[in-house]
């Protein structure tokens, strides 16, 4: 049961999320979205999330923990794609345009490459 608590609240927490990168990119949304009610479901998620995670961490692996990481980085630009196509602009700074979330992403993407390549040579 805990196993599965972990999961959905980590689901809600990333639709929620998500929703947050929605508003931002479509300032009309912003009064329709109310920003009280995505923080009174985000939070208590994920805290629910942090309470119910699996002993021992939540990968088996490295590799499967960059495998995660490069699904989320993969859906975060792909919807920052989107969203850029329908019109949208950052509002916040958080598009790809921005230089700094870029080299952000690369530098935690090639964090976890090299400790998945050092893991393999062990």
């Amino acid at each position: 049961m805990k196993k599965v608590s972990f999961y959905i609240s980590t689901c809600v927490s990333l639709m929620v999320f998500y929703i947050y990168i929605v508003r931002d990119y479509f300032y009309s949304l912003q009064e329709q979205i109310s920003l009280m009610v995505l923080h009174l479901i985000f939070f208590p998620a994920l805290i629910v999330a942090f309470l119910t995670r699996p002993k021992g961490g939540i990968y088996k692996s490295k590799k499967q923990e960059f495998v995660y990481t490069l699904l989320f980085f993969g859906s975060f630009v792909s919807i920052s794609v989107i969203l850029m196509l329908l019109g949208g602009e950052s509002n916040s700074g958080i598009g790809l345009n921005n230089w700094v979330m870029g080299g952000l992403m690369i530098s935690i993407l090639w964090q976890l490459y090299r400790e998945l390549k050092n893991e393999k040579q062990r």
